[in-house]
C-alpha cells in the first residue's frame, strides 16, 4: 500500500520543514551572564544553525593555548548583540551573533571569545 500525500499539503510540509531548521527558541535562564560589550538579553532568544564554522576553530585555538582546556560549554549562534557567557543551573554556554561575527574584526572576535571561555574556564557562576 501506497501512502499517497496530496499535491496542496506539500507547501505545508515544506514550510513546517523550513521553519524547524530555521531558528528554535533557548528555554534558558538569562539571569547569571556576561556580556563582553554592555547589553541587554532579549526576554526571548531564538538558537539559530551555526553559519560560520571558523569559530569553533578559534574556541579550540583559544582552548589549546590556554593549556589544553576542556570545553565546558555549549557554542550557540543566537539573537544576542555580540558574545555572551550564560550559565542556566548546571549547563554553561556561549551565545555568539552572527552580525557580530561578521562586523568584528579579528582582534575584537578573540579578545570577546577568549573572554568569554575565560569565565567558564574559571567556572564563574555570575551570581
Amino acid at each position: 500500500m501506497r501512502i499517497r500525500i496530496p499535491l496542496l499539503l506539500l507547501p505545508l510540509f515544506l514550510c513546517i520543514s523550513i521553519d524547524t531548521l530555521a531558528q528554535q527558541l533557548l528555554e534558558l535562564n538569562f539571569s547569571n551572564h556576561c556580556t563582553f560589550y554592555p547589553q541587554v538579553i532579549q526576554e526571548e532568544l531564538y538558537s539559530f544553525p551555526s553559519e560560520a564554522p571558523e569559530i569553533q576553530q578559534l574556541v579550540s585555538d583559544i582552548l589549546q593555548r590556554g593549556g589544553d582546556l576542556e570545553q565546558n560549554f555549549l557554542l550557540i549562534q543566537a539573537n544576542v548583540e555580540n558574545i555572551s557567557a550564560v550559565v542556566d543551573s548546571q549547563n554553561r554556554y556561549i551565545l555568539w551573533s552572527l552580525d557580530f561575527w561578521e562586523t568584528a574584526t579579528p582582534l575584537y572576535r578573540l579578545a570577546s571569545l577568549a573572554h568569554e571561555i575565560g569565565h567558564h574556564a574559571n567556572l564563574h557562576r555570575f551570581e
